[in-house]
């Protein structure tokens, strides 16, 4: 083999290497779904505005314990009404403890934080559930099938209703 026909191998040899390098540390800087989620989670617990919701609600359905339908038993309104608001707020901590983007504990949370005279809690709260309401408004115009709301919960289909003055 002459010199030449080496040295050209050596080169297409560490041309692969060097693809295969940048390749692999791609693959290792990429972040899961669950890490992303969880970063911007820790933006919204922040009330940090540059959040980007539609994003993050999409996150949330590639993770493990997605739920689309919650859970049927979960209703701090009841305890709200009889004027628990420590019942209540433990339901809602509960609530956010499994999905932070649970609309109706956002809900509940702004109910609560008002009684409480907690302006602080309850602007979170709405930042929240605006924040989620404004991207599946953004999502579409809900004048057709092309053209539907995106809801990745049910009780974001129930609140973006509630939102719109519908039943």
């Amino acid at each position: 083999m002459s010199s030449k026909t080496i040295r050209l191998s050596a080169a297409i040899t560490l041309s692969a290497f060097c693809l295969l390098s940048v390749a692999l540390r791609a693959e290792e800087n990429q972040v899961s779904p669950k890490q992303e989620f969880q970063a911007l989670l820790e933006r919204v617990k922040k009330s940090d505005a540059s959040v980007d919701f539609a994003r993050m609600r999409k996150l949330q359905t590639q993770l493990d314990d997605y739920e689309p339908y919650g859970d049927s038993e979960s209703h701090p309104f009841t305890l709200l009404r009889q004027g628990n608001l420590d019942g209540a707020q433990a339901m809602v901590d509960g609530m956010l403890a499994q999905n932070y983007l649970n609309m109706e504990a956002h809900f509940a949370g702004i109910q609560i934080a008002e009684k409480r005279k907690d302006e602080k809690a309850a602007a979170h709260h709405r930042y929240v559930f605006q924040g989620v309401i404004d991207s599946i408004l953004k999502s579409g115009d809900g004048k057709s099938t092309k053209t539907a709301y995106v809801v990745v919960t049910i009780d974001e289909e129930y609140a973006l209703m509630g939102h719109l003055g519908l039943q």
